[in-house]
């Protein structure tokens, strides 16, 4: 159920890219950190590559989070 969740998150995100040039790079951020968090919840890599890619998607959210300017 969480691949499926992640899949459309990274479906949505990708679908932001490129159509909205005053957050282009903190959409492009939140699509790379689809795809980490996916590499994150696949269960047949081995733990301390899930691991790495888990970290991986918590940074970039929080660099697109902190790039975001406030409404």
């Amino acid at each position: 159920e969480l691949t499926a969740d992640v899949d459309l998150l990274a479906r949505v995100t990708s679908g932001c890219v490129a159509r909205d040039s005053t957050l282009d790079s903190q959409w492009n951020l939140v699509q790379s950190a689809a795809v980490a968090l996916d590499a994150c919840a696949d269960c047949t890599r081995p733990r301390a590559d899930r691991t790495v890619s888990c970290a991986r998607a918590i940074e970039l959210v929080d660099a697109a989070d902190k790039a975001t300017p406030p409404p």
